[in-house]
């Protein structure tokens, strides 16, 4: 009997042990955070207007722990302090993507989606004149889709840096407010590989 009781209590205690080891093998994922996707070195963001928000808020949602939604937000606005001209930005973009993890890594793939508006005042120059009264915008509108896989890996339970590559197509018109006469928009495509550097927080 005494014999019984000692493997039964063996058995319990090394099953409780095998759950916690199964617990603490693969990260629990929190269900919201915020944090920010930094692209310093993004090369397809040097525009003409040169004014592209390089890092971007994020808010991953995680509805379980195989689905991540992740909508992202950026903005830049600027002056020129010797010609007074304004410049400005702001980025709408949306990520989806199944997840597993490993211990304390997560790996995802799946799409992003990004929407971009552009814009920067300009002085016309006649005969390397600049005349005041010709100012116009420069206006642009950017859209950006395409696979993405990544990875982040937690210090801790709520905090998280990671990676992530994709191959973006993207789509740009390039118009000019108010139009001169005989203007056409200047459209272009292209497709490109993109990086980026992402910290979370999770709470």
């Amino acid at each position: 009997m005494k014999k019984a009781i000692i493997i039964l209590s063996a058995l319990v205690f090394s099953n409780v042990a095998i759950l916690k080891a199964q617990d603490e093998e693969n990260i629990h994922l929190k269900t919201v955070g915020f944090g920010l996707h930094i692209e310093q070195f993004k090369l397809n963001d040097l525009t003409d207007l040169n004014s592209a928000p390089v890092n971007k808020l994020i808010v991953p949602i995680n509805p379980t722990q195989h689905l991540r939604i992740e909508p992202e937000f950026g903005f830049k606005f600027g002056t020129n302090k010797n010609t007074k001209l304004k410049s400005s930005s702001i980025n709408y973009g949306i990520g989806v993507f199944g997840q597993i993890q490993k211990k304390k890594l997560n790996l995802y793939c799946g799409l992003r989606v990004e929407y971009g508006m552009m814009s920067e005042e300009v002085n016309n120059n006649y005969n390397g004149m600049i005349l005041s009264q010709t100012k116009t915008k420069d206006k642009l509108q950017r859209i950006m889709f395409g696979p993405a896989l990544g990875g982040e890996y937690f210090l801790g339970d709520n905090f998280s840096i990671g990676g992530e590559i994709s191959i973006l197509h993207v789509a740009i018109n390039n118009t000019e407010d108010p139009k001169p006469t005989g203007y056409k928009d200047n459209k272009n495509n292209y497709t490109s590989t993109n990086s980026g550097l992402f910290l979370r927080f999770y709470y």
